[in-house]
């Protein structure tokens, strides 16, 4: 049985990683406005059977509030089929996000977070190889023209270099969490890292990147921290330069933008969000309709890509596509979620799970400056933030089960021995 959920957690993590869209495209070939082939009609489908096994082999044994509001999330982006523009889309792609969630619940109660993080290293390193291979065997399918400033730039077996470049920033917060559990340090998972970190290069994806150097940096002042004397001095002193860094960054991201050599207006995406803004008033608390505003058939969003010169697939930002899709009503509710993972996490005893768990939300707070996030059911990082949110709050209620378990046999007894 061990086997049988270690299979499909790995195909769980396949889907949230979009890896098998290279498949699809060697098969059909690709163009703008390509419907779904049979690779993602059967993909999604054996993502429902698994998501539904694991959903219900664990759902009895499970308690906390976190299922119910990650189940309540979902239900409320089906029911924005009500006012959506496009009910059809709205109710397909709103029970897909249902069942990747019965998915994560699934995963968080039948593996433990070094296991799963295991499996996650290991599919994003396979993904790195095959892209690393289709680069060298065939350039053309591995290769596509960024957006930035039209350079050739790597997307592998992935649909696009930014699909790869999170792929990858995952693996290497796996990669991180491996390195900081096991006592002795895997040049396996060394390798695993760098290999993340190239990859993400080739693609030059730089909010990925940024993803990888932050949660890497983050984790080597959490060692030093954790050390005692001048390394624990070093750290401070490191968080004391880091954080005020950071603060600029947010403050005057032109400035930061101009030094990496990107366009300051984000390729267009500034202007593109005065757009999508007079849209969003329009709709204010409830938005347009999951995943309905952005359809091939709004008027609205043509009118967006004309104006912008390009075709606009999504908001490029995160609480726009958010606040667009289900409105203040939906942010408000998937904010909450954010910060009661965050909670969660910095109350959580196992520290490594407390760790990995901060260090996806900080993902989702630096890729959400420039794409979608939370929105997207076959996105990696919506996954990781159920799964990591669930696994804080069961290990804080098995560590509270188990002080109030010592608490009653200090004040009792054995029982046995009562007896």
């Amino acid at each position: 049985m061990k086997r049988f959920v270690s299979l499909a957690v790995v195909f769980y993590i396949i889907q949230a990683l979009e890896a098998l869209g290279g498949i699809g495209r060697l098969l059909y070939g690709e163009w703008a406005g390509q419907p779904g082939n049979k690779v993602t009609e059967l993909s999604n489908l054996l993502l429902i059977v698994i998501s539904i096994w694991l959903f219900f082999r664990v759902i009895f044994q499970m308690r906390g509030a976190g299922i119910a509001l990650a189940i309540g999330a979902a239900l409320f982006l089906c029911c924005s089929v009500v006012w959506s523009i496009d009910p059809q889309t709205t109710l397909r792609r709103g029970f897909i996000y249902l069942f990747v969630v019965m998915g994560a619940i699934g995963i968080a109660g039948s593996v433990s977070v070094d296991e799963f993080m295991v499996l996650l290293v290991r599919v994003c390193g396979i993904s790195a190889i095959a892209s690393v291979v289709l680069l060298l065997v065939s350039p053309n399918n591995a290769l596509m023209i960024g957006d930035d400033d039209g350079a050739i730039v790597l997307r592998g077996i992935f649909s696009q270099k930014n699909v790869l470049g999170q792929a990858m920033a995952a693996g290497a917060i796996g990669a991180l969490h491996c390195l900081r559990v096991r006592k002795r340090k895997s040049l396996r998972d060394i390798g695993a890292l760098v290999l993340f970190t190239v990859v993400t290069l080739l693609s030059k994806s730089t909010t990925s990147l940024l993803m990888i150097f932050a949660s890497i940096g983050v984790d080597v002042l959490v060692l030093l921290h954790n050390k005692r004397g001048a390394t624990r001095t070093l750290s401070r002193a490191l968080t004391i330069v880091i954080v005020p860094s950071g603060l600029l960054v947010l403050l005057f991201p032109d400035l930061f933008l101009e030094l990496l050599g990107k366009d300051p207006t984000l390729t267009g995406r500034s202007e593109l969000w005065a757009y999508v803004w007079a849209d969003i008033y329009q709709k204010p608390l409830l938005g347009w309709g999951y995943a309905a505003f952005w359809t091939p058939t709004n008027p609205l969003a043509l009118e967006i890509s004309a104006a912008v010169k390009w075709n606009v697939p999504q908001a490029h930002n995160g609480v726009l596509e958010i606040l667009i899709n289900i409105g203040l009503i939906g942010l408000i509710l998937f904010i909450f979620l954010l910060m009661r993972t965050i909670f969660l996490s910095l109350r959580c005893p196992a520290r490594a799970l407390a760790m990995s768990s901060l260090l996806c939300c900080g993902a989702i707070g630096i890729l959400g400056v420039s794409e979608t996030v939370l929105m997207e059911p076959f996105q990696i990082t919506t996954s990781l933030f159920f799964i990591m949110g669930l696994m804080c709050e069961q290990a804080s209620r098995v560590a509270r089960r188990q002080r109030l378990s010592a608490d009653r046999f200090e004040t009792y007894g054995d029982p046995a021995l009562r007896a």
